[in-house]
């Protein structure tokens, strides 16, 4: 009989996927990182990450899913525009910057000391940055042999993506892109993002884990990188200097661990941040940059002689300041004289008219162009207000819409159908050349360059423009665009009678359709944002309460339309104030409390205006509803309750209103939220959760409800909330208590810090022995931790617990029932892990240590977890007793005879090379009747010659042969080969009656 396998559970991987039961429910024109992008987030067959316990297919699969999903959360809409939409240089210019002292002496690897990797290029709006940035990226990329792999990042203030201008965006780019340049990355992403994988919503990144990720990663890096981040000035101000603090502090660790780590940043002059090594120049001030301009205006003006370019050419770079965006205006508008045929002469007059700077040359080509001022304020105001970018369709289409202040006209456009024009060169000149359609795909509207926007925005205007600018203030133009959204919802044919359906009717002929979408997401936002800059919407809000209104129930069927998940499409009972308290408008919400509204009103996915203000965070208007009267312990919806809301999605603030105003929950709805909080490791929850409780109310629901029996269970292998605990006195006393209870439930773990070396938490288990944890405390089916590490395979763990002083030849208590083996040594041996049993016999562990069944280290490497020779030739070199004999099979060697498996034939040999006794017994019987009943033919052969050359009595050997015979005639699966060793015994057992010993041997050799 084979002997038994005991009962165990390898908790990191039994555990890795126990939260499933809790759940409810780019490309950068790099084609390297490029195609690594298609491998990670596509279904390439090259990409291979693992569990760190599972070897099969499945969990391969599963874990390759799982990192395309982490990958694919760090993207977000148009991420990388930005640099798409930066022109290249036109050719002949900015071939000066390989050449330039400082690129060179940035790119020469034996300086990087003096400079620490860092380059700002620094320069006045407009004077071609971007344009330089983009230059050098392609120059170092076409150049990746040598200077390794480039990742870049270009602010983009323009956006209406509040990612596309933030460090968060900017961290989450350069974490995509590192991924997909170096896939080895992958595993180490997963397995450290693993948490975020579990639950029902989306991904939710923060700086902070992102920039030590990108520390990591560089400092892995066998190859150099080079990083390049243009428009600084265009970020979050206050992100800018600790961003900067962060990038030396990458630089240092990037030096520090080997890796050659280059990084190139532009900007404005402001704001001035002091960086304590690095190269820097300013392009205005560079001769080279004068050239380039010289060139362009020399390529690109158009005069009838020579001489005139001559002398025009010299005046515009006088006044240029080396402003390369004002060249470009400029130029453009000489040519515009030239092609009216009005001369040389007015082209001078008109320069020398034209403002030096780019405020007072934005100011003069307003000025100057007064036609069809009605469609350009229109133009202006949907480009500086629209929630987001535009296509050229749609702003054409809202320029259709949009009814214009009476100090100008009540003007509607023409309506000309969009194919009859060219809608680029419509937008431009319409603009009067401050707008462009973008190079991307889609395209979209942006103005030419940033200081335009800042332009429109600013405070300092000419009294020419006064009017202009009154009526492109952020107050009437949001009310202006308002008003063009609810005209384009109301133009559109629909059957309302059920909102659900969502059957738009739009006439084939009308272009008022391609709006609505953005009408429909965008309505209400324009109306918080007229409110708050003064245009008061209280009669519009009383037009939307009407009871099954017209507009509002075409808004709904609308708004559901476009609405891709089922789930959140509104039905009919849905009110203005739920939904402006989902989308975060605090003046629209603010406008209906006071109006006296009811704000308990139910309906919609979570019920009410509170608990869906909860779900996503707007805590002013939470203030705002409580001050109104609202319930916080209103009951229904999704969450069924606000403060599980708020407390789900992590809005401690709003949860911690809600229950200084005393929100309370029932004992269920307790019970179910704090088991979904431990699963999901939300520390600060599940204190403040059961900071509403007593000790005896928490710890009887804990008792009692075997739910939260397993929620607290994850908890004990969820170790990021340790911390948590330890500085909570009631919670701690409450984790501690439940531990017999643990034991009734089938998690008879023990100790804390044995849990977390059983689980593989690195950091935890440090704090938990900081926290004065015995380190060799005797508890739970472990043990010890140090046995804990070496059964679930932990390395890093062994080697932290034996530098804490573990007991290598700690034994596990004597009353754990179903263990074979009851100390590391053994664990070791029984799992085949080399690496394990290698630190532990250099840490002076017992060769021969003795299990409470007196079996040794040598018996577990041979007997059914045997995987190769490794250990047990380790094992034998280190000293073991060959012949030690124990319980059940007895010997090293009837544990090796008692399998029939690849590598059998050849440890038995080297135990019998060692002086294995062939004739020692265990329960079984000697050696070869062992081989007999479980083992190989071959096996059998080499024991049986070994036998016959020892020295013993001729009865006992053919006793010995006998009964191995009836032992393989007994075999449990008989069969050919069963017949075989039969037949050889029975030939063995003849010659060792009737043969010499030398005639035994040549029949054997014969037989064989």
């Amino acid at each position: 009989m084979a002997e038994s396998q005991p009962k165990r559970r390898r908790l990191s991987h039994e555990f890795e996927d126990e939260p499933a039961r809790y759940t409810q429910g780019g490309h950068y024109g790099n084609t390297t990182v490029a195609g690594h992008a298609r491998v990670l987030l596509g279904n390439d067959n090259s990409v291979h990450h693992h569990y760190s316990h599972s070897t099969g297919d499945a969990a391969s699969v599963a874990s390759a899913d799982d990192l395309k999903t982490l990958i694919s959360s760090l993207t977000f809409d148009r991420w990388d525009d930005r640099i798409k939409n930066v022109y290249k240089p036109i050719p002949g210019t900015c071939t000066w910057l390989p050449k330039h002292e400082y690129f060179k002496a940035w790119i020469d690897s034996s300086k990087l000391d003096e400079h620490n990797g860092f380059l700002w290029i620094k320069g006045h709006p407009g004077c071609g940055k971007s344009t330089i940035m983009k230059n050098a990226v392609d120059y170092i990329r076409k150049r990746r042999t040598e200077y390794g792999t480039v990742i870049s990042y270009f602010f983009n203030a323009r956006a209406t993506e509040e990612l596309e201008k933030s460090s968060l965006g900017l961290y989450r780019s350069l974490t995509y892109q590192l991924l997909a340049a170096f896939p080895a990355l992958g595993q180490r992403f997963r397995e450290t993002f693993a948490s975020k994988l579990r639950g029902q919503f989306m991904f939710e990144w923060n700086a902070v884990e992102l920039q030590n990720f990108i520390i990591d990663a560089v400092q892995s890096l066998q190859s150099p990188l080079c990083i390049f981040i243009d428009a600084l000035d265009e970020g979050q101000a206050s992100d800018i200097r600790l961003m900067i603090e962060y990038l030396q502090d990458l630089a240092s660790h990037a030096r520090a661990s080997g890796t050659m780590f280059r990084i190139c940043l532009s900007s404005r002059h402001f704001p001035h941040i002091t960086i304590g090594q690095g190269l820097s120049f300013d392009v205005e001030h560079l001769c080279e940059h004068d050239a380039d301009i010289t060139f362009y205006i020399k390529t690109k003006l158009k005069v009838d002689e020579p001489a005139q370019m001559s002398s025009l050419r010299e005046q515009i770079e006088q006044k240029s300041a080396g402003i390369f965006l004002w060249v470009v205006l400029v130029v453009g508008m000489l040519n515009q004289i030239h092609d009216l045929g009005e001369g040389y002469n007015a082209m001078k007059k008109c320069l020398k008219q034209v403002p030096e700077n780019l405020e007072g040359l934005f100011t003069d080509i307003l000025v100057k162009n007064r036609t069809d001022l009605a469609t350009c304020l229109v133009l202006l105001r949907w480009v500086l207000y629209g929630t987001r970018q535009l296509t050229p369709l749609e702003l054409y289409t809202g320029i259709q819409h949009a009814k214009v202040s009476s100090t100008i006209s009540d003007w509607r456009c023409c309506i000309l159908h969009p194919h009859e024009i060219n809608l680029p060169r419509y937008i431009l000149n319409h603009s009067w050349g401050l707008v462009e359609v973008t190079a991307t795909e889609p395209p979209t509207v942006q103005f030419i360059h940033e200081t335009v926007r800042e332009f429109f925005l600013g405070t300092k205007w000419s009294p020419q423009l006064e009017e202009l600018f009154s009526l492109i203030q952020p107050g009437p133009s949001h009310e202006n665009l308002k008003r063009a959204c609810l005209d384009c919802i109301s133009s559109v044919s629909a059957d309302t009678s059920d909102i659900h359906e969502a059957r738009l009717v739009p006439d084939a002929e009308n272009a008022d359709c391609v709006l609505v979408e953005y009408s429909t997401a965008s309505l209400l936002k324009h109306v918080d944002a007229a409110q708050a800059n003064g245009v008061l919407q209280n009669d519009f809000c009383q037009s939307l309460l009407v009871p099954n209104g017209a507009d509002w129930r075409k808004y709904l069927l609308c708004r559901n339309r476009f609405e891709k998940h089922k789930t959140r499409k509104y039905g009919s009972d849905v009110q203005l104030l739920y939904v402006a308290a989902e989308q975060g408008l605090p003046y629209l919400a603010n406008v209906l409390i006071e109006s006296g509204i009811d704000v308990n009103t139910t309906g919609g996915r979570y019920s009410n205006a509170l608990q869906v203000t909860c779900h996503f965070g707007h805590a002013e208007i939470a203030e705002c509803l409580i001050a109104g009267g609202a319930n916080v312990n209103a009951a229904g919806g999704e969450h069924k309750h606000a403060l599980v809301a708020a407390l789900l999605k992590k809005n401690f603030a709003i949860a911690e209103l809600l229950i200084n105003k005393g929100a309370i929950l029932d004992g269920r709805l307790m019970d179910k939220t704090l088991k979904i909080l431990v699963d999901r490791k939300v520390a600060q929850g599940v204190e403040m959760l059961l900071s509403l409780y007593s000790y005896a109310a928490v710890f009887d629901y804990t008792r009692r409800n075997a739910v939260v029996m397993e929620a607290c269970a994850q908890l004990l292998f969820g170790f990021d909330l340790v911390a948590a605990w330890l500085g909570h006195e009631v919670l701690w006393q409450i984790f501690s208590d439940i531990h017999a209870v643990f034991s009734k439930h089938g998690y008879p773990i023990g100790a804390p810090h044995i849990a977390a070396a059983a689980i593989g938490r690195k950091e935890c288990l440090e704090l938990l022995l900081e926290a004065s944890a015995d380190v060799d405390q005797r508890t739970g089916m472990y043990g010890v931790a140090l046995q804990a590490a070496v059964e679930n395979g932990h390395i890093d763990i062994m080697a932290l617990v034996i530098a804490r002083g573990a007991d290598v030849n700690a034994q596990n208590r004597v009353d754990v029932a179903d263990r074979t083996w009851n100390n590391a040594i053994h664990a070791a041996c029984f799992e085949g892990d080399l690496e394990a049993v290698e630190l532990l016999l250099d840490h002076n562990a017992d060769v021969n240590l003795r299990d409470f069944s007196g079996l040794t280290p040598l018996y577990h490497a041979c007997g059914l977890h045997f995987r190769n020779l490794e250990i047990p030739t380790l094992l034998l070199t280190r000293g073991a007793e060959i012949n030690a004999t124990g319980a059940h099979l007895g010997t090293a060697l009837c544990a090796a005879c008692n399998h029939d498996n690849p590598g059998r034939v050849h440890l038995v040999k080297v135990l019998l090379e060692h002086g294995a006794d062939i004739f020692l017994e265990g329960h079984l019987g000697c050696a070869l009747v062992v081989a007999a009943r479980n083992s190989s033919y071959e096996v059998v052969q080499m024991l049986a010659v070994e036998a016959r050359k020892q020295d013993v009595d001729r009865s006992r050997l053919r006793s010995v042969f006998e009964n191995a015979i009836r032992a393989a005639e007994e075999k449990l699966r008989p069969g050919p080969k069963n017949q075989e060793v039969v037949n050889l015994l029975r030939e063995h057992l003849r010659a060792i009656s009737s043969l010499s010993i030398d005639s035994l041997l040549l029949t054997s050799s014969s037989t064989g």
